[in-house]
């Protein structure tokens, strides 16, 4: 598993890249601010910024990434919708797999199919696990108004 940690984290802006391509700019919330200006690079430096405590954490063997409760927060802050912080929040994962089979196909890299299913599975519980942070963050009432 660390080879490909290895591997997607030396590999970590062409990997953000094809999400953003491939999926973010598809969403309501890059639709409601692609004319703000920096919007897109402060998304993609985020995501970067995530991706990399995410392999850290990985490499301790924590399944989780506590911080998503404060990203969470800041969507609901910013109005996005509770379907679009779920969608774009697991396409982050299912595009970082595809950039991985990608690589793989294109003969960029190889790993052992043990190695590449330990960190299916590994990388599955990090995202249910952060996701529950991402959501409750979302979820949090900021005032009884709300």
């Amino acid at each position: 598993m660390k080879k490909i940690i290895n591997y997607l984290e030396g590999h970590i802006e062409p990997l953000i890249d094809y999400w953003l391509s491939t999926y973010y700019v598809k969403s309501d919330e890059y639709e409601l601010r692609k004319n703000v200006d920096g919007f897109l690079d402060a998304q993609r430096k985020e995501t970067i910024s995530l991706f990399l405590t995410a392999f850290e954490n990985i490499r301790k063997g924590v399944c989780a990434v506590p911080f998503f409760e404060e990203i969470g927060e800041d969507r609901r802050d910013m109005n996005t919708s509770f379907k679009d912080v779920y969608s774009n929040y697991h396409v982050v994962y299912t595009a970082a797999i595809e950039f991985l089979d990608v690589q793989i196909q294109a003969g960029k890299v190889d790993f052992s199919l043990e190695e590449y299913s330990k960190f299916i599975l590994f990388f599955r519980k990090l995202e249910i696990n952060s996701g529950r942070h991402l959501f409750e963050g979302f979820l949090q009432r900021q005032d009884s108004s709300y």
